[in-house]
């Protein structure tokens, strides 16, 4: 069975925190992650209190066993994404944001940008969120990186 993806991160502090870099200790207090299925649909709501601190990363691991095409050419939408944001500078207005999830074409990303970001793991794939509000359009990136077991940050007990 084919299952689509469909995004939903709501409140999760400033549209800079999308692509911000944030300290390693951050504290939250509320983060909620959510997934559900309608048919072929996986829906993934993440959401956080605009009190926590900015999100520069999210993790989200699969059960052992699950299957995901990771193979399609560049370009090739293979979802879709909404997401709401509360643009803090802009006295915490809420944003929508929508758009597709592609397959990110070669130099979508950048080498330093994604070595950063992966800590040097290889992803199997690179997939860009283009979140799109207000005619302007954020190309998140997304890596797919396999895992053994699960993983805990070093800074975490």
């Amino acid at each position: 069975m084919k299952r689509s993806i469909r995004f939903a991160v709501l409140a999760i502090g400033a549209v800079a925190a999308l692509v911000a870099v944030a300290v390693a200790f951050a504290a939250y207090t509320s983060p909620t992650l959510r997934v559900s299925y309608n048919g072929a649909i996986t829906n993934i709501t993440a959401s956080a209190s605009p009190n926590d601190d900015a999100t520069a990363v999210a993790s989200i691991y699969v059960p052992a066993g699950t299957t995901i095409t990771a193979n399609q050419a560049p370009g090739t939408q293979i979802g879709t994404v909404k997401a709401q944001v509360q643009a803090l500078a802009l006295g915490g207005a809420l944003l929508p944001l929508d758009g597709k999830i592609i397959v990110a074409p070669p130099g979508a990303v950048t080498a330093d940008i994604q070595a950063a970001c992966t800590q040097g793991a290889t992803p199997t794939a690179v997939w860009l969120l283009q979140l799109a509000a207000a005619g302007q359009t954020i190309n998140l990136p997304a890596y797919l990186i396999p895992t053994a077991g699960r993983h805990r940050p070093p800074h975490l007990t």
